[in-house]
């Protein structure tokens, strides 16, 4: 069968000899398989596994994205724009990733546009090109990383002249010029005219600008703290601000190398929980109060707590989240700016009641952090002061960053369990006086592994199902966001609430082949009931879709 985009590669003379070698022996699977289909930008930019075809990442599929980027920075800037602002350029340490950042940075140039790339083109976090778009005044950036994906991939994340990432209203624009520049990517040859690299001293500068987040530098350091960056590239960053911050502190050896095959994390998300297991094998033997997980590309947080029985414990995103918000608002200076947070419509219902108590105004937004970047940007008249989504994703101060930060996010929650054990607290305890407050939260997020098809078919007999539970869940209302909601964009996202103030919410994940569904459940007499609630809620839906043969667990 003839596969257009197939004979672009294989009849263009000027191929690598290597991709040609390698799809020269693809059979039809193969040819259909890897190129049938083009890498799509999603939720957090482009990503795919690595390998050669247009539906795969690799070399020409950067070139791809960075001509369509260039000519779309090409029609919104001007000349003296590109030449005298530019964009900046960073990668984390998987494979080829610092091969991608520097054709990503020919590429670029070959439109007149300024490039600065890290210094000595070596790996940096994530949320530093946010930080740097601001500081330098640049009209945008790209950050090569697939998170906290497995090995095999990679990705190609685009940040605007605010510093968050680019509105599927920018990516749809590049993704029509990414489909018909295969020719063009392939024979394109390097220009480089304006490279440059950014000062060592600007990252300096951002763990200034991240120290000088606390609210309490002042306390005496009273925790322990193990950390990992999960073999990515907060690996001296991270500790560099514990540290400087006054903090003992023990790191992961097993985790600690910059590995890109994530050898003893091969699933290097912090919402995994097999990935706590190192950590807290090193907690218990120095006795930490506390761990703390960055994601490779470090944007991303997770945190474990010691218990008073010497046991640890994975405290949610959602939870941590609640915290932070009583902390940092409770903090908050006294001003005459109306104020603002931010989470998404798959979060914690909690933190917009927090929110109320310290006359902090809550909004919400669709998955993916550019929907709040962008809402932060909107919201002029409000200093905004917070902003979350439950997986692991936190922004501490808006000001500063404008995508998650899982670097500053540690620096916070550090100073807020020594905070809390001041007062002879854990953070499950200091939690525990939140719900007592407000009422018990049990949240709940289950990812299940499932082709696109079965996905879509899932949600759309969600879509078009009358939900009559005769338990306790009576329905109150259903939004669907593909029909549009509020001045949501649309969104192929379900959320049902119920009376009882429980909710559930479904999507297919925007980085990954699954669907996604998550849960909030509430009680005013204990978590042990709220979480009873959730599995109520849990066999209902199971119920529901045993047709698909699928096991929710």
């Amino acid at each position: 069968m003839k596969n257009n985009e197939y004979d672009l590669w294989i009849n263009n003379k000027n191929l690598d000899l290597e991709i040609r070698r390698i799809i020269e022996k693809y059979d039809s699977n193969q040819i259909e398989k890897y190129f049938n289909n083009s890498a799509q930008f999603g939720t957090a930019g482009l990503r795919a596994l690595m390998g050669y075809g247009s539906a795969m990442f690799n070399i020409i599929t950067v070139k791809k994205a960075a001509l369509g980027y260039g000519k779309y920075l090409r029609e919104v800037f001007s000349f003296e724009s590109l030449q005298n602002k530019g964009v900046v350029i960073c990668h984390d340490n998987r494979k080829n990733s610092e091969l991608f950042a520097l054709q990503s940075a020919y590429v670029l140039n070959s439109f007149k546009i300024k490039v600065f790339l890290s210094p000595n083109n070596s790996e940096c976090p994530t949320p530093l090109v946010s930080y740097l778009i601001k500081k330098l005044k640049l009209i945008g950036g790209v950050m090569i990383t697939a998170s906290h994906n497995p090995k095999d991939y990679n990705g190609f994340k685009i940040f605007n002249a605010h510093g968050y990432q680019c509105l599927p209203i920018t990516t749809k624009i590049i993704q029509e010029e990414f489909e018909k520049n295969t020719t063009e990517a392939i024979n394109f040859k390097k220009n480089e005219i304006n490279i440059n690299y950014f000062d060592q001293k600007l990252i300096e500068q951002y763990c200034n600008d991240v120290l000088a987040l606390q609210k309490n530098s002042q306390l005496n350091k009273k925790i322990r703290i193990t950390f990992s960056n999960l073999h990515g590239v907060t690996q001296k960053i991270t500790p560099y601000i514990l540290k400087k911050a006054g903090y003992q502190l023990n790191i992961v050896e097993k985790l600690y190398d910059l590995d890109p095959n994530f050898t003893n994390a091969p699933f290097p998300n912090p919402e995994i929980e097999a990935n706590y297991l190192l950590p807290i094998k090193s907690a218990q033997e120095c006795n930490s109060d506390l761990i703390i997980l960055n994601d490779p590309d470090g944007d991303r947080i997770g945190v474990c707590v010691k218990l008073n029985n010497n046991q640890y414990k994975i405290i949610s995103t959602n939870d941590l989240a609640a915290l932070l918000a009583d902390y940092i608002f409770s903090n908050l200076k006294k001003s005459f700016h109306k104020r603002a947070c931010y989470n998404s419509v798959v979060s914690s219902s909690l933190i917009s009641k927090i929110a109320k108590d310290y006359d902090v105004a809550s909004f919400k937004t669709l998955t993916g952090f550019k929907w709040m970047g962008h809402l932060i940007v909107q919201n002029k008249n409000y200093e905004s002061v917070f902003a979350f989504e439950e997986a692991c994703g936190i922004i501490i101060n808006p000001k500063m960053v404008k995508d998650k930060d899982g670097i500053a996010t540690a620096l916070i929650v550090a100073e807020m369990a020594n905070y809390y054990k001041l007062k002879k607290l854990n953070l499950f305890q200091a939690l525990e006086e939140i719900f007592l407050k407000y009422n018990y939260y049990y949240h709940k997020t289950i990812a299940i592994e499932i082709n696109q098809y079965i996905g879509l078919k899932i949600l759309n007999f969600f879509r078009h199902y009358s939900y009559h539970d005769q338990s306790e869940f009576e329905l109150i209302k259903k939004i669907d966001f593909l029909r549009g909601y509020n001045n949501f964009a649309r969104s192929n996202l379900l959320k049902f609430y119920f009376k009882n103030h429980s909710w559930f919410a479904m999507r297919m994940s925007g980085t990954e082949p699954k669907i996604k569904i998550y849960f909030e459940t509430a009680s005013k007499e204990s978590l042990k009931n709220a979480q009873k609630k959730y599995e109520l809620l849990l066999n209902s839906i199971q119920n529901k879709i045993k047709y698909f043969k699928i096991k929710i667990t």
